[in-house]
């Protein structure tokens, strides 16, 4: 079943930028596609933000196989993200595939 993701950021800050990378990396190290991810910034789309009930930013839902999860914060421990998301490093920690310069097994 496929996963798919929606950060929501404010604006392009530092902090929506870390955030949209941390999720990039989870995808990279988790081997899904990067076309899995949309980013939606609720300054220029406040209604969307609205109709999901997002009330603070980055926030990031996961949707799969009829469920949702969602992660509000700080999105920079890759390792607590996939844990919190439930999606599966297929063994790998990210902190591994950083230290060894690998993303795959």
């Amino acid at each position: 079943m496929a996963t798919r993701f929606v950060l929501y950021v404010a604006g392009e800050s530092a902090r929506s930028s870390r955030a949209a990378s941390s999720l990039r990396r989870l995808c990279s190290v988790a081997g899904i596609p990067s076309d899995a991810v949309e980013i939606v910034d609720v300054i220029e789309r406040p209604d969307v933000a609205d109709e999901h009930g997002i009330l603070a930013t980055p926030t990031v839902v996961s949707f799969r196989g009829g469920s949702t999860r969602r992660v509000i914060g700080d999105l920079s421990d890759v390792d607590r993200l996939a844990s919190a998301l439930d999606v599966d490093l297929n063994g790998h920690r990210e902190s591994d595939a950083v230290r060894t310069g690998r993303r795959d097994g």
